[in-house]
């Protein structure tokens, strides 16, 4: 009996000390933990967590180079799980425990996290506080409580690279130096007003041709002749787009005092749809809106009767001009009749020597005859609506000295745009050898000469 008893006496000490151990180790938690947070709720009774609790200690995998073997001491599950839940705070005492809550962070992201405030650049004129060594062991439990996010949630911080400034810049001066944009290159052209818009139509280079040292034979003064010919050299083709035209009028004069012109266009107006129908020719006269007094060809050829440049009537063909020698003329049609004279453009290609009737106008009689006036006018027109001169496309004619009766020109006057002045990309002058005034217009043309009065070398003219 006496053994019995002691015995039992040794296993209640026993019993006593292990539930003195349970006591102290709670205690210590609870001092070291501070109250409970809502997201950690204290246990009511320690049975219904130390099985779910020894379980997920007996489940976790041992820290890195280390093992975990049980062994065998005396402190029961209870003890490990009340250990397990409330860790002690020394991590110099439980190395294991902190070991075991740290698997729920990932190792690289809790090391990454360990190691940032001691790497970040300290900001410019503070000092950076020495966090490596001097952080509690207070403050990593919470850090094991409350673990940061992954670091590959968390971005990256961009460090800010701040220009160097004066140090005598204001506030304002600091603004603008880091937000200001690079200043750009401004192309200023050498000739501004070939980019400004010119008004229509122009002129662009002309020359003005007269017959003044001319006798009509047997002492009388010349008054004029019956047909003008005129040979021209078209030294590039030339087209536009829009609604803009280029017009080379080879003759603008008067037949028994009644106006006239002719010439090819680069953009033909018809009344009728199409109302644009390309390359052509055309020839006009004014005084009447009476189309009885025109003849034009019926395969490709119209008439135009307006008011919009004085009354007037036309005739117009299609012809595909482009570069080459050409011959125009300007003559009677027949006899007159008791209405008037019909006068019959024609042009013919000197490469092909292809002769096309343009058309005929009937102009009022004098004394039976027409007269054509021995002055004459050549231009290189621009029309349509308004333009940048540099857009015009560089055009080269040259024009020979126009015949009339077989008699040349004695002298010419050239000069530019007399309507507004605007369009400068313009030259005009004229070639002893060839006896040609050339015109040359658009693009970046520049006029090298001065609108001047020329004498030709022979003042008799003739034929040659």
């Amino acid at each position: 009996m006496t053994g019995n008893r002691d015995q039992d006496m040794k296993r209640s000490g026993r019993s006593l000390f292990a539930n003195m151990v349970i006591l102290a180790a709670g205690m210590a938690a609870l001092a070291c933990a501070g109250p409970p947070s809502s997201a950690t709720p204290w246990p009511e009774k320690h049975t219904t967590v130390a099985a779910p609790e020894e379980k997920g200690l007996s489940t976790l995998p041992a820290p890195t180079g280390t093992s975990a073997p049980d062994t065998g001491d005396t402190v029961t599950a209870q003890v490990r799980a009340e250990t397990t839940r409330y860790p002690t705070p020394s991590a110099a005492n439980t190395p294991e425990v902190g070991a075991t809550v740290l698997p729920d962070i990932p190792a690289t992201a809790a090391a990454q996290e360990e190691k940032k405030p001691a790497t970040l650049p300290a900001p410019t004129g503070t000092g950076a506080p020495d966090t490596g060594n001097n952080v509690t062991a207070k403050a990593r439990a919470e850090t094991t409580r409350n673990p940061m996010p992954p670091a590959a949630n968390t971005p990256e911080i961009e460090p800010t690279v701040t220009p160097d400034i004066p140090a005598t810049a204001t506030a304002r001066e600091e603004k603008e130096l880091t937000t200001r944009p690079a200043p750009t290159a401004t192309i200023i052209p050498v000739r501004p007003e070939l980019y400004l818009l010119a008004d229509t139509p122009e002129h662009m280079a002309y020359v003005s041709w007269l017959w003044e040292s001319v006798t009509g034979g047997e002492g009388q003064e010349f008054t004029g002749f019956k047909e003008l010919a005129t040979e021209f050299t078209i030294h590039n083709n030339v087209s536009l787009r829009g609604d803009n035209g280029l017009y080379l009028m080879l003759a603008d004069g008067s037949i028994n005092g009644q106006g006239y012109y002719f010439g090819l266009q680069t953009e033909v107006h018809a009344p009728e749809p199409p109302f644009r129908r390309g390359k052509g020719l055309i020839f006009s006269r004014w005084g009447t809106r009476d189309l009885a007094n025109a003849r034009y060809s019926d395969e490709d050829g119209w008439t135009e009767s307006s008011g919009h440049e004085g009354d007037f009537i036309g005739i117009r063909r299609s012809y595909e001009w482009g570069a080459g020698d050409y011959r125009v003329t300007l003559a009677p049609d027949g006899e007159p009749d008791e209405d008037g004279v019909w006068m019959s453009l024609r042009i013919t290609d000197l490469q092909t020597d292809v002769t096309t009737w343009v058309g005929s106008l009937e102009f009022p009689a004098d004394d039976g005859h027409a007269t054509i006036s021995p002055h004459s006018y050549s231009t290189i027109e621009i029309y349509g609506s308004k333009i940048i001169p540099v857009e015009i496309p560089q055009w080269h004619v040259s024009i020979n000295r126009p015949e009339g009766d077989g008699i040349r020109a004695t002298s010419g006057r050239t000069g530019y745009s007399p309507f507004y002045g605007q369009i400068t990309n313009n030259e005009a002058n004229y070639n002893d050898e060839t006896q040609q005034i050339h015109l040359r217009v658009g693009g970046d043309i520049s006029r090298d000469t001065r609108g001047e009065t020329i004498s030709f070398e022979d003042p008799e003219g003739g034929s040659g």
